[in-house]
């Protein structure tokens, strides 16, 4: 038997991973009918059907389950050996698409220790998704896992509640400010921040109330601009305001802290799993988050 090519191995690897001709057309940058062909071909060489098509989608039969089982393996195998090489003069890029935020105050701060234990590593992080590029790995903003990626919870926010010195006074009046609460907006409502921070505070407050006044800003970053400039009252995550609790510009007002529902969850794209450089930014990035936060 003839040994199939590796072009052809790889086609069949695209097309099971996104069980899309077009999607792995795009993927291997050829057309859709060149990468029906190489399968075809492997087929014929391996003498056995790989794929079920039809008009709508796309299977692999239990012996194409199989092969790219082994594909995946292997693919990610040579992937690592290529990496392994960490001459002075080669740096691997990793490309990160990080939630804002989280790369402004947490994230940037902190990557000199990054850059001291992977000198071979070339970080760029990108704060928004573009086309059809394949970033190495995400740090989001959300409640849950997502869908085909391998993610992990960095670490979920912790709020308190702060204003600018200013205000500090007022707050012992709190029901009396709510026109004056920070919110964030999110996928077209409000994140529900004071509401779970009330809960537990013993402060008698209608939410609706809370519903229907206040002001509105879409990042957390600009709450935090808006509550040191004494705009009025925030509960933000602790970890993102220790530069501002330690320096006295903005002051935490109430005891009360509440775990949110919401965090930063690390998503590893299916296609760079295992990959050595990834495995090293998953342990750099679990250390920080374990490590007490420097103020």
């Amino acid at each position: 038997m003839s040994f199939p090519s590796l072009n052809s191995l790889r086609a069949f690897y695209i097309v099971g991973k996104h069980l899309s001709f077009n999607k792995a057309a795009q993927h291997l940058n050829v057309t859709s009918s060149a990468i029906s062909k190489q399968v075809k071909r492997l087929e014929d060489i391996l003498g056995a059907p790989l794929l079920l098509r039809d008009q709508q989608s796309i299977q692999l039969t239990p012996k194409g389950v199989l092969l790219y089982h082994q594909l995946d393996e292997s693919f990610k195998i040579i992937e690592n050996a290529v990496e392994s090489f960490n001459h002075s003069n080669i740096n691997t890029k990793l490309n990160i698409l990080c939630a804002p935020t989280y790369a402004n105050r947490w994230l940037i701060p902190q990557l000199l220790s990054f850059q001291q234990k992977n000198p071979r590593l070339h970080l760029t992080i990108h704060s928004h998704a573009e086309p059809e590029f394949i970033y190495d790995a995400e740090i989001r903003f959300g409640i849950k896992e997502k869908s085909r990626f391998e993610s992990q919870l960095l670490t979920k926010e912790s709020f308190i509640a702060v204003c600018a010195p200013e205000l500090l006074q007022r707050a012992k009046n709190l029901a009396d400010e709510t026109k004056n609460f920070l919110h964030i907006a999110y996928q077209g409502g409000r994140l529900s921040i004071w509401e779970k921070w009330l809960e537990g505070s013993h402060i008698q407050i209608d939410l609706k109330h809370i519903k229907q006044s206040g002001i509105e800003l879409y990042t957390l970053d600009q709450v935090i601009t808006a509550a040191k400039a004494g705009m009025g009252f925030a509960v933000v995550d602790q970890r993102m305001i220790l530069k501002e609790l330690k320096n006295g510009s903005l002051l935490q007002f109430h005891p009360h802290q509440v775990e949110s529902d919401y965090g930063y969850w690390l998503d590893i794209h299916p296609e760079k799993v295992g990959l050595s450089k990834l495995i090293d930014l998953t342990k750099w990035l679990q250390e920080i988050h374990v490590a007490k936060p420097s103020e």
